[in-house]
């Protein structure tokens, strides 16, 4: 089975390579969905891994269950400490805000509120500076250094898509070039956990 989902993976990278836009993204989500399938059922982490940064590439939605299994002990500690620093890219549910926006945020208290609210139900913040998704995945890749063909090749979208992407993202930065915009983003650790 570990054979086929890591053939199934590459099937769907193939198809997603292909440059045909929709109609690959839509033809690569049936072996995308059933590694993922194997990959659960195996409890193959690393090809999990893979595969759902695949899917967030191509924009292709997982089941949940996916998130979940990938939420392991080291995920949830590491938003309990960023929950504490003010810093984490998530938010726990209201008994962790409460406490932090009383001030008494001391890790017993913190661990008790998560254990209330039965995990650190994840919520992405807004993107700073107005950035989308999308325009944060293309930011990522320019911080890499990456052309925007290559970028392109990543991404499964076309180069004039990121030269569109690129232009926004410079207005939005307030940046006159890739240069500025790559280290804007490093400074302010927009291209972090990606």
């Amino acid at each position: 089975p570990y054979e086929t989902a890591r053939a199934r993976w590459r099937e769907a990278e193939a198809l997603l390579g292909s440059g045909a836009g929709r109609a690959a993204r839509a033809d690569a989500r049936i072996p995308l969905l059933g590694a993922v399938g194997i990959a659960l059922t195996l409890g193959a982490m690393p090809l999990l891994r893979e595969l759902r940064e695949l899917a967030g590439r191509a924009l292709i939605t997982l089941p949940a269950e996916v998130e979940e299994r990938l939420a392991g002990p080291d995920d949830r500690q590491r938003d309990l400490v960023g929950v504490m620093a003010g810093t984490s890219p998530v938010t726990a549910g209201p008994a962790v805000a409460a406490v932090v926006a009383a001030g008494e945020a001391d890790r017993s208290e913190l661990v008790d509120a998560l254990r209330l609210t039965g995990s650190a139900e994840a919520t992405p913040r807004r993107d700073t500076f107005g950035l989308s998704g999308r325009e944060r995945e293309v930011l990522v890749q320019i911080a890499r250094g990456r052309t925007n063909r290559e970028i392109g090749e990543r991404l499964f979208i076309s180069q004039k898509t990121v030269g569109v992407h690129v232009g926004n993202i410079l207005a939005k930065l307030g940046v006159s070039g890739r240069v500025e915009a790559a280290a804007v983003a490093i400074r302010l650790g927009l291209t972090e956990g990606r």
